[in-house]
């Protein structure tokens, strides 16, 4: 972006309008709309056709789906509810833009766990990325909201699920969420109760190309309402990726002060029921909230599950908020519990394993030093990141052992169970963690591997560091030891009474069943040299389980 506001020579835009693009080609200029660039790139976006084979079918005798249609159905189930940030009732899969589509499918095929497919999804996100390259290289980006919408998704995947999580975010992510964060119409908190929905017949388009004119009739373009939902879905993974991998934040949203986003019942419904959803809503015995703070406010006098709780995707906007270090809790009124920290958030959300498994690892991280302990865990590898120097290395190992023996933030009332660590919380939540995923191991949070790997590195390192068992010389052996091996029952049993052993201490040998037990857990969705973050995991797991009782983790 040049100094005068403008996005190179030949690029007219206002934001999310596109005009037209100039592209050099064999030393001539030519302009190209954005519709004439996304027919070029096409063919560079298309999905693959391997499919897995026995797959189970729920369709009709005689009736075949195509990958697109299984991805998006995919997308639509497991993405869509927690980052809505594509209109589904008018979606088109042929007229949307070969990026968006893509970069949806490459979701929903992940989502699917199977190895084709996640294959596939791989694929699709490496053709998305190269896409964007050659935009970022040609300079010819545009900003149109499904080229938003396209980029946001990309992202999500890139932090999640790609081959190699990125160390920070994207150029033309961070340009996108800065353009959003100050987009007074996405801050606008009035903008969800105004209606999108058009006096003349339903009907499917594509998004934003009708009720333009009706916007001084309190009707809204629909492409702006996108936009705003963008946001929200940009501070969200700000904050999971600082949250869960101890990395930086990009952009200091004031996120108690961002609009809230209503009801994803209202945003699903068609245009002609929207108003009757909303209608409903009001007469309901639920809340209609201006902002984030405001929702809040309600949560410390709950005392029981809300009769109307917040979706999915409210949720996570709320609980991003909770990890959020710029906000301070008890300015909502929160006062923080001595075993659980803020519970009563747990009645006002959406009662679902999804829901209560971020919250545990959103709580969980908060009441650990979470790039610390994945450096030690990683032997100065925070996931594929190397601490700059010894000393920082060694800076980590003091840190993460303090907090394990619970030397960190002692309380002033030593009346108080030992829960006031933030260990023991961590401990706390690590076992809510375990039991969400025992009962529930596909809940279609994209995190949710990662948070019972963090579950039982937390409970390794604790073990480690207040264990009384002796520890063994490290082994210089190579090849290096073999991984201990242990039956599925064995490992179901032990780990079910760390569960529900509470507060009980563990051992080494507790700790190295919780190792395996979630190792073998995240083998059944990894496709090697597919995810890095799953890859990365079973590495340190596999390490752990074999050499974690030796001397030297935590520089003792």
């Amino acid at each position: 972006m040049g100094s005068d506001g403008t996005y190179g020579p030949g690029v007219y835009n206002v934001f999310g309008v596109q005009h037209y693009l100039q592209v050099t080609t064999d030393g001539s200029v030519r302009v190209v709309t954005a519709e004439e660039r996304d027919t070029m790139e096409s063919g560079d976006l298309v999905t693959p056709t391997a499919t897995p084979q026995g797959l189970p079918s729920d369709a009709l005798e005689g009736i075949t789906f195509t990958n697109e249609q299984r991805y998006l159905d995919a997308y639509w189930t497991w993405i869509h509810t927690l980052y809505p940030v594509v209109h589904k009732r008018t979606f088109n899969m042929q007229a949307a833009s070969p990026l968006l589509r893509a970069s949806m499918f490459a979701l929903g095929a992940h989502l699917l766990q199977n190895s084709t497919d996640m294959s596939n999804a791989r694929i699709l996100h490496e053709r998305c990325m190269k896409t964007l390259k050659r935009r970022n290289i040609d300079g010819s980006h545009t900003f149109r909201v499904c080229d938003l919408q396209a980029i946001v998704l990309t992202e999500v995947y890139s932090v999640f699920k790609a081959r190699r999580p990125p160390l920070q975010f994207s150029k033309t992510f961070v340009e996108v969420y800065g353009r959003l964060a100050n987009d007074s119409d996405a801050l606008n908190p009035d903008l969800d109760s105004m209606q999108n929905d058009s006096p003349m017949p339903t009907q499917t388009v594509r998004s934003g190309e009708v009720f333009d004119e009706f916007l001084g009739f309190g009707f809204v373009n629909l492409d702006t309402k996108c936009t705003q939902r963008l946001l929200f879905v940009c501070y969200i993974l700000d904050q999971q990726h600082a949250t869960l991998f101890g990395r930086p934040r990009c952009i200091n949203t004031p996120g108690l002060h961002l609009p809230f986003p209503g009801p994803q019942l209202s945003w699903d419904a068609p245009h002609d029921q929207q108003a009757g959803v909303r209608y409903q809503s009001q007469r309901s015995d639920s809340t209609s909230y201006g902002q984030v703070f405001h929702a809040f406010s309600d949560v410390p006098t709950l005392t029981e599950v809300s009769e109307t709780p917040h979706d999915a995707f409210q949720s996570s906007l709320m609980m991003a908020c909770l990890a959020d270090p710029n906000i301070d809790p008890q300015s909502c009124g929160f006062v923080t519990d001595d075993s659980v920290d803020l519970s009563p958030l747990l009645f006002a959300v959406e009662q679902s394993p999804r829901v209560r498994l971020a919250y545990h690892t959103y709580m969980l991280c908060k009441d650990t030093p979470i790039r610390d302990l994945l450096a030690v865990a990683g032997e100065s590898w925070c996931m594929a990141e190397k601490l700059s120097s010894q000393a920082d290395y060694t800076a980590s190992q003091i840190e993460a052992r303090e907090w394990a023996r619970g030397l960190t933030e002692p309380s002033l009332d030593t009346s108080r169970e030992s829960h006031q660590w933030p260990v023991e919380r961590a401990l706390y939540h690590a076992r809510q963690i375990m039991d969400i995923h025992r009962q529930h191991p596909k809940t279609g949070l994209l995190f949710q591997e990662w948070a019972i790997y963090l579950a039982a590195v937390v409970f390794w390192a604790r073990t480690y560091v207040v264990g009384s068992e002796p520890r063994r010389k490290p082994r210089l052996s190579i090849p290096s030891p073999t991984e201990p091996r242990l039956s599925a029952q064995e490992l179901e049993r032990t780990v079910t009474a760390v569960i529900d052993g509470g507060a009980a201490a563990i051992g080494w040998k507790e700790a190295k069943s919780v190792l395996l037990w979630v190792k073998a857990k995240i083998e059944r969705v990894d496709m090697p040299h597919n995810c890095g973050l799953t890859n990365s995991a079973l590495d340190v797991l596999g390490k752990l389980a074999t050499r974690g009782h030796e001397e030297g983790w935590f520089g003792t």
